[in-house]
């Protein structure tokens, strides 16, 4: 038996995928781990204020951002562990959040879709880690990394919730631990909000086709939302607690929908922004323009079938008919590109959001495609270990370009010139104020943050780009 299980090819094609996906992203995380530096800006102001934190300031007073507040308090703990300015254990924090992201994307995919289909969305979502994305963006963490486990976790078993018996303890428990987790995933980042819709939309219509009563419906709608509500909300009582909460309000509504969101007064500003990332990203919106081909192919097709109906009841529900998993995966990734897309700012790793929905949806067209065919899947699996065969060459010449440039990936020599200057010139505890946009100076000197402001956005009004 376990010579068989030894022999079995889709076990060994799933390892390979495994082992080629984490050793791209080890080689692509590789020279900043090396060469100490930062991915992004993000990470160093989440640093340097989780260092204010730890120091016993108060977020939103304090130590001042506009995103959730679960995203410094995660910061905070790192920096109790490793230190504020251990960029190294950042970095190894990041590549393990990159290995995450894969082993969450087959989780889902073996329940939600097939093997096959798991293993494919692996290597496409090894692919988009270490090249799908500017470096920056993709290598770094951001908000949508840290609180991306909690949003799978909450589809994968809103899913689940879907398929159990309506009214029964398991549903009961699968959709409150899904919207606790979403729960988590909004008070890292706002934008994951829209996320519930998808789910309360497949229980809409797992209640219509086990003709349940509509009070069914609505109360597992209720269970949901206010499980998603139960994390938001403690941190609004803590804030309330600490006489914070009017700062809370205003950096994370206020200020992002006047300031940090605020429009141009020009005319189509966002079409400079779209065609330098359609640029960087060409693949991604490739993927993205024929994928909602096929959506809209799919939305005729039940469009069609919608206006034979009687009644407009009758009409909507033939409309989504055939609701299943990657019809499921299809709205959550619309929604991601939504969230991503729908700001006056808006930078690639926003799209990180979708990225595991992209790989999903992409491999359950092939694997649905691979099974019509009747093959077996010896062409999908071929073609997969090529692909990956091919990642894995270009990941060791990252690397190597990596090293060549000293491992930075957003700035140059500038910062840590500075840095070197601020650490030989003062004390370490003696405590530094960085005007501007350069975060980073803390971490690389090693000197703590003497004012509560690490941009100067949230002091002038003005966000860069």
């Amino acid at each position: 038996m376990a010579s068989d299980s030894r022999r079995d090819p889709h076990r060994r094609w799933t390892f390979f995928v495994f082992f080629a996906s984490i050793v791209s992203l080890v080689l692509v995380h590789g020279p900043l781990i090396g060469y100490k530096t930062y991915a992004n800006v993000d990470e160093a102001y989440a640093a340097a204020l989780a260092e204010r934190l730890t120091e016993g300031y108060k977020l939103y007073q304090g130590a001042v951002s506009q995103r959730g507040p679960l995203m410094y308090y995660i910061f905070e703990l790192i920096d109790r562990i490793d230190g504020w300015d251990n960029i190294v254990a950042l970095r190894l924090w990041a590549l393990a959040l990159a290995i995450a992201h894969l082993g969450m994307v087959y989780w889902a995919g073996r329940k939600l879709l097939s093997r096959s289909a798991a293993t494919i969305a692996v290597g496409l979502s090894g692919y988009a880690l270490s090249f799908g994305f500017p470096p920056e963006d993709g290598v770094a963490i951001n908000g949508e990394p840290l609180q991306l486990p909690a949003l799978m976790v909450a589809v994968v078993l809103g899913f689940t919730a879907v398929r159990c018996k309506p009214g029964s303890k398991e549903r009961a428990r699968a959709l409150i631990i899904a919207g606790i987790s979403l729960g988590i995933a909004i008070a890292i980042k706002q934008s994951v909000a829209l996320h519930v819709l998808p789910l309360v939309l497949y229980l809409l219509v797992d209640a219509h086709r086990r003709h349940q009563p509509n009070r069914r419906f609505w109360i597992d709608s209720a269970i949901l939302f206010s499980a998603t509500l139960v994390v938001p909300l403690l941190f609004v009582l803590n804030s309330a607690y600490e006489g914070t909460l009017k700062d809370l309000f205003y950096y994370c509504v206020t200020y992002n929908t006047q300031v940090h969101l605020r429009p141009s007064p020009r005319h189509f500003t966002w079409l400079p922004t779209f065609y330098f990332r359609l640029n960087v990203q060409t693949l991604f919106f490739i993927v993205v323009a024929l994928l909602f081909g096929l959506g809209l192919a799919y939305l005729r097709r039940r469009v069609r079938s919608a206006r034979k109906q009687a009644t407009r009841t009758d009409a909507f529900f033939a409309l989504i008919r055939g609701f299943g998993p990657r019809e499921y995966l299809a709205c959550h990734l619309a929604l991601a590109l939504l969230s991503a897309t729908a700001m006056y700012r808006f930078f690639p790793h926003y799209y990180l959001q979708a990225a595991p929905f992209m790989s999903l949806c992409v491999a359950g067209i092939v694997s649905r495609l691979a099974n019509r065919r009747g093959d077996r899947g010896w062409s999908v699996r071929a073609v997969t270990v090529v692909f990956m065969c091919f990642v894995l060459f270009v990941s060791a010449l990252a690397c190597d370009f990596g090293e060549r440039i000293d491992g930075r990936v957003s700035h140059d020599c500038t910062v840590t010139d500075v840095a070197k200057l601020i650490t030989a010139t003062t004390k370490p505890d003696d405590k530094i104020f960085v005007w501007g946009f350069s975060p980073w100076i803390y971490g690389y000197s090693h000197r703590r943050a003497a004012g509560r402001y690490v941009f100067e956005t949230y002091v002038t009004g003005f966000v860069p780009w």
